[in-house]
């Protein structure tokens, strides 16, 4: 309450299309790659990305794999409000990226296959 803050998703996702694996560790339309990371002993490959629309803010971290044959993708969103989109009354503050950012690192890193 208070915060431009407007939510955050914790999404995993797994395809064994052929499309889709064959694509799996390209970045797509608004992501860069960035690093590997570990993750429970497997490696995934880390995208970034930002994406805007209508005075929303979404900083997108994916991470992605190819394990058992399919692509696993597991993306961290934060979702944000242009804090100009608010009446100066209302007096909202900025969100702690931080504070959501790391939440959202913690659940990521409880991710583990079950085979």
């Amino acid at each position: 309450m208070g915060t431009n803050f407007a939510n955050a998703e914790f999404n995993v996702g797994v395809s064994s299309d052929l499309l889709a694996i064959s694509n799996c560790l390209k970045p797509d339309y608004m992501a860069e790659a960035s690093s590997t990371i570990d993750i429970n002993g497997v490696q995934f490959y880390e995208f970034s990305g930002t994406d805007v629309g209508a005075g929303n803010y979404y900083q997108v971290e994916s991470y992605r794999t190819l394990h058992n044959n399919s692509c696993y993708v597991i993306d961290l969103v934060i979702h944000s409000v242009n804090i100009y989109n608010y009446p100066k009354e209302f007096e909202v503050k900025p969100f702690d990226y931080s504070k959501i950012h790391n939440l959202l690192l913690l659940m990521l890193q409880s991710f583990k296959f079950s085979n």
